[in-house]
């Protein structure tokens, strides 16, 4: 936001990383969405994707939660948007309690990140 952008949505599965990220807007007085949820199947809903398995075994990933300057919501989906720059961080996503196969994931993650993209955007 600091950039230009009009809106900022800070996306990640865990409530530390989402609160460091209110507090760095907060310091830098810019508002931004939060939204606590696995990032392929997010990812996915952005992109209007269908949603697999979940990568781990277990079933779907549990519903998210989005923070911003109305009340927490616990929507059963995120609705399709398409976004201007997307930023992913690997490192933070290779991160875990499970295993993960980077290449076969972070794939897994990027194809819905590209069909996320308003015409012209980045990644």
């Amino acid at each position: 936001a600091g950039a230009g952008a009009s809106a900022v949505l800070n996306l990640d599965v865990s409530d530390t990383c989402l609160a460091d990220g209110q507090r760095n807007a907060a310091l830098n007085h810019i508002e931004i969405e939060t939204v606590r949820y696995d990032a392929i199947p997010a990812m996915r809903m952005f992109a209007g994707v269908a949603i697999s398995q979940d990568r781990r075994g277990g079933g779907q990933s549990k519903a998210p939660t989005v923070r911003g300057s109305t009340p927490t919501l616990t929507p059963k989906k995120l609705k399709p948007r398409r976004f201007s720059v997307v930023v992913l961080d690997p490192p933070t996503f290779a991160k875990g309690a499970f295993v993960v196969d980077i290449v076969r994931d972070y794939n897994s993650l990027l194809k819905p990140a590209l069909l996320a993209l308003e015409e012209g955007g980045a990644i």
